[in-house]
């Protein structure tokens, strides 16, 4: 199941999102590669999201082992308990060579940030992208609380990229 599939799934089961991170960039032009998409989902819809990813055969990520191997849940009820356990403000789920961060700890409140949001047509789907301005805030947060040097530069990277285009 590529991208675009699940994004029309989402919007068929009416549960906003708005593209952000790396995905979104290059949505305005970053030629940034990203191993991942991220999402930004309303807190309210964790539930509903794990069981629709794990509809489409992806399975969530709960740790790594020794190895740096992810571990994931077997079932959608088990991730969702997790998931209220655990409160890490996002999920990360693995399938179909594909990856995905659905967040929903973000530093702009959801509402704000899907009101503000740009469509873009992709592949004839209408997908609600950040604003600069919330990909902005979002780097500048990510920036502040990363630990890993590699990611810290990359973030770097996308702010300047980002007040570049805001210029």
């Amino acid at each position: 199941m590529e991208e675009t599939e699940l994004f029309k799934l989402l919007e068929q089961k009416e549960m906003p999102f708005v593209l952000i991170g790396g995905t979104a960039l290059s949505v305005y032009g970053s030629l940034r590669v990203t191993i991942d998409t991220d999402i930004a989902i309303r807190t309210l819809d964790v539930d509903h999201i794990i069981a629709v990813f794990y509809e489409c055969g992806y399975k969530m990520v709960t740790s790594v082992d020794k190895n740096q191997f992810p571990v994931f849940t077997d079932t959608a009820q088990t991730a969702i308990r997790f998931a209220e356990k655990n409160n890490w403000g996002f999920l990360k789920f693995i399938g179909h060579a594909l990856e995905f961060d659905a967040l929903y700890d973000i530093p702009i409140p959801f509402a704000q940030l899907y009101k503000d949001a740009e469509i873009r047509t992709i592949e004839d789907i209408n997908i609600r992208i950040a604003s600069l301005k919330h990909l902005k805030i979002m780097k500048e947060k990510s920036l502040l609380t990363r630990d890993d040097p590699e990611k810290k530069k990359m973030d770097e990277l996308d702010l300047k990229f980002i007040r570049t285009l805001m210029q």
